[in-house]
């Protein structure tokens, strides 16, 4: 991949830049694992999450947030930057890292599948190859007071389509990383909300009939998902909308809006993922 600059602004800063450790009392606790706090750096008085680990998959987290973008979704939008730092030898050297604006702020608090009560969680732990199983969502339990809560009815059908949209657009996508800390809530009395979503590195790799996310679902043969789907006038539109994707179009917004420049060799391994996507949706008959 060839990174053309057009006078477009990146971030350059060296490994002394101060780094923010949220401390033991902060709800940071209760969603993010520990090891990736040192990866929160503060710019300009703001908190950005750095990714400096992403093994030649940058453009799937550029992809992955556009695709996000295009089913309407909350997603964060990465800002791909030069990072200066010392090798095991103490030479200079730069490398490509995003970063990513954090979403908290003082208003709400995190929660994830676990605070949802416990009888919702463990159901869908046993049974989570079912997507009917997102009709347990109703209520929550409040990491404040750890009091269960009932879901606002005003938010329900919101949080509902949401889901729904991340589930089709994982799949389209063939994102394989939707585990339980890879999505999150955020919640203010009885309101709850799904933030936007992160982490598209483990994305447009080879097909899986059965995706090991949090929701798995299997359209296999005639399976409780297929017929969920199938009946449901929610999921049959994302899935005329996941035909309708336009991917080498969306592959030409990313170049534009990040000023960089994709080889035909790339171009054509994001094509042919969504193709594969868009045939198992005519195979598997999952629109009416």
């Amino acid at each position: 991949m060839q990174f053309i600059n057009n006078n477009k602004v990146v971030f350059l800063f060296d490994h002394n830049l101060s780094k923010v450790t949220p401390s033991k009392d902060e709800q940071y606790w209760s969603i993010i694992d520990p090891r990736y706090y040192s990866n929160f750096v503060s710019i300009d008085g703001e908190m950005f999450y750095l990714k400096n680990k992403l093994s030649g998959r940058l453009l799937n987290e550029l992809v992955g947030e556009a695709v996000s973008d295009y089913f309407n979704l909350p997603t964060v939008h990465s800002i791909p930057a030069l990072f200066s730092h010392s090798d095991s030898e103490n030479l200079e050297k730069e490398s490509f890292v995003l970063l990513t604006k954090s979403f908290y702020n003082d208003d709400e608090h995190y929660i994830n599948m676990t605070h949802f009560s416990d009888s919702q969680y463990y159901v869908f732990r046993k049974n989570n190859k079912s997507l009917s199983n997102l009709l347990l969502l109703t209520s929550f339990i409040d990491p404040i007071d750890n009091k269960v809560r009932e879901i606002n009815p005003e938010d329900i059908d919101k949080l509902l389509k949401d889901l729904k949209k991340m589930i089709v657009r994982d799949l389209v996508t063939n994102q394989h990383d939707r585990h339980i800390s890879n999505f999150t809530f955020g919640c203010k009395e009885d309101h709850v909300r799904l933030m936007p979503l992160y982490d598209y590195e483990h994305s447009f790799e080879k097909f899986w009939e059965i995706l090991p996310n949090y929701f798995s679902i299997n359209f296999y043969g005639k399976s409780t998902d297929t017929e969920l789907v199938r009946n449901d006038d929610e999921f049959q539109e994302l899935f005329v909308q996941a035909m309708a994707l336009d991917m080498p179009r969306l592959l030409e917004q990313v170049e534009e809006t990040y000023q960089i420049k994709m080889s035909d060799q790339e171009k054509a391994h994001y094509n042919n993922q969504i193709f594969e996507s868009q045939q198992m949706i005519k195979t598997r008959k999952l629109i009416k």
